[in-house]
């Protein structure tokens, strides 16, 4: 009994960080800016599936390690505005979950998407002009179609994080 307690805590948290990803993503998107509750939420998340994760001790102190050099390093790019502090904190936050196995997958992943976001909104400001009003109207796209705003790249982050997590977690029979 106490077994599926704890495969069925695993699968709930990693339904739960999925949908996280997802509002993270819609929030940057839409807001340009990430929650700081959503990235503590994914990484409470992680705390609720170690248990059911079967993580060693090991496995848990390495990703803290890691999810805490992700943060140092990003706060150190973000100083520099290289990279929004949303997308720092949700980096080292979804870091608690990649495991050292998933990492290049991980970063690529997100580096793909990044790169396909900023394409299209580049592509998107060049066109700008061709858009109708109301579309142009709405202040998420006004955002989005500004020279002079970034690019939500939680989008692309949240992204490589799920494609990732589903690569690491997708064959699990959870009960679920």
């Amino acid at each position: 009994m106490s077994e599926l307690l704890f495969s069925l805590s695993a699968a709930l948290s990693l339904a739960g960080v999925a949908i996280l990803l997802l509002a993270a993503a819609f929030f940057d998107l839409y807001q340009y800016r990430i929650p700081n509750r959503l990235c503590l939420a994914v990484a409470a998340l992680f705390v609720a599936f170690i248990p059911g994760g079967e993580l060693t001790v090991g496995e848990v102190a390495w990703r803290a390690g890691v999810s805490l050099s992700v943060l140092v390093i990003g706060l150190v790019l973000h100083g520099r505005g290289f990279i929004g502090g949303g997308d720092v904190k949700l980096l080292a936050a979804l870091s608690l979950w990649v495991t050292p196995a998933m990492w290049p997958l991980f970063m690529l992943g997100t580096l793909v998407f990044g790169g396909l976001l900023a394409l299209a909104v580049l592509l998107l400001r060049k066109l700008k002009s061709r858009l109708s009003d109301s579309v142009r109207s709405e202040p998420w796209m006004g955002r989005l179609l500004s020279e002079n705003e970034g690019i939500p790249y939680g989008v692309a982050i949240c992204t490589g994080g799920l494609v990732a997590l589903f690569q690491e977690f997708g064959h699990l029979n959870l009960p679920v």
